[in-house]
């Protein structure tokens, strides 16, 4: 399988992501995976989060992209399973722009569900004692932004050529061992997808057409 890993930068009110910690430990070869693993940073900017995982999905062509972001929780983890329409935020993005109240799509539902059912997934971490939960409010700064887009993607596009997305808020922990605990969990997950039943390759072909 292909798998494709993403994280944020710092941004305003949060000099230290956990995430970015997380990329770079993958690609730094911290992961034991016979799957072949690509990594990216994305920006902190509403205008550009949307092409540049475009840009990444279309050069990696992952079947599956497993994306992570800085959460407020208790929990380790907490897998996003809604996204909501609207973007409004208290801090500017890292370009300076604030957004209070506005749709990411002007004529999209309020809400969208991934159609990955989590629980099975979240069971599975917390059979290795991950500490973690499904949550079902991703925020609405740009991690909600780049899950409604995401899975906006993945209802307009052909059938199954848009890749499964899972969108994880990890804790504020930047710790080393949240680090090492964020990479076990990243292993777990990898090796859950990878033992599904009829996995298949994906293919991007008409997602261009909604940024």
């Amino acid at each position: 399988m292909r798998f494709l890993i993403t994280g944020f930068p710092p941004f305003p009110g949060r000099p230290l992501n956990p995430s970015q910690r997380l990329v770079d430990a993958v690609a730094a070869g911290g992961l034991e995976t016979e799957d072949f693993v690509a990594t990216a940073l994305l920006p902190v900017e509403y205008q550009r989060v949307e092409s540049e995982i475009l840009s990444q999905i279309e050069e990696v062509r992952p079947d599956v992209v497993l994306s992570f972001g800085v959460g407020r929780q208790a929990a380790s983890w907490r897998l996003e399973q809604r996204a909501r329409n609207w973007d409004e935020a208290t801090i500017p993005d890292n370009a300076g722009e604030l957004r209070s109240g506005v749709a990411i799509d002007e004529h999209g539902p309020v809400d969208l569900w991934n159609p990955i059912d989590l629980h099975p997934l979240a069971r599975e971490l917390r059979s290795s004692d991950l500490d973690v939960e499904v949550g079902h409010n991703a925020g609405s700064y740009i991690c909600n932004h780049l899950l409604y887009w995401a899975f906006t993607a993945g209802r307009i596009d052909s059938p199954g050529s848009f890749p499964k997305f899972v969108f994880v808020h990890l804790s504020p922990d930047c710790s080393e061992p949240a680090r090492k605990n964020d990479l076990f969990g990243l292993q777990l997950m990898i090796n859950w997808f990878h033992n599904q039943p009829g996995r298949s390759r994906s293919t991007v072909s008409t997602i261009r057409n909604i940024i």
